[in-house]
């Protein structure tokens, strides 16, 4: 059981360093591809929109459907890293406690709430529900 933890810790350390690679990628790709929507309007005004945003367009759809479909694998991954990262490290958080006469009920929700004490944790299950939203 210790290798074969040890091996998704590999794993699993590989799938968060391709999701940052990913995110870099999406990143270069959107300021690369997504530009500033030219004026239709006079020559004098900047063509802000309201509030000073400016309003973007992809170049083609073909770099809206990549970045889409980057955007998509990039939420899978991290998805699955915190699926996996759940799935190991709650029942070990449960297994922790040695009171034999805790209910399940209860060392399951002291498990969960020792893993959402992790501030790395926690940040990506925000990250997963920021991306979701978006």
């Amino acid at each position: 059981f210790q290798i074969f933890l040890a091996n998704d810790a590999r794993m699993m350390q590989r799938l968060l360093n391709a999701a940052l690679l990913l995110g870099v990628a999406i990143a270069l790709h959107v300021s690369t591809f997504l530009v500033p929507k030219e004026s239709l309007s006079d020559a004098g005004e900047e063509g802000s929109a309201p509030g000073g945003s400016q309003e973007t367009v992809w170049t083609s759809s073909l770099t809206e459907r990549v970045a889409f479909s980057m955007g998509g694998v990039y939420f899978a991954c991290t998805g699955l890293w915190v699926a996996l990262t759940i799935c190991i490290r709650v029942p070990l958080n449960m297994e922790a406690q040695h009171d034999a006469d805790i209910s399940v009920t209860k060392r399951t929700s002291t498990g969960v709430l020792l893993l959402l004490q992790d501030a790395y944790i926690s940040w990506r299950i925000a990250l997963l529900c920021f991306c979701g939203g978006a």
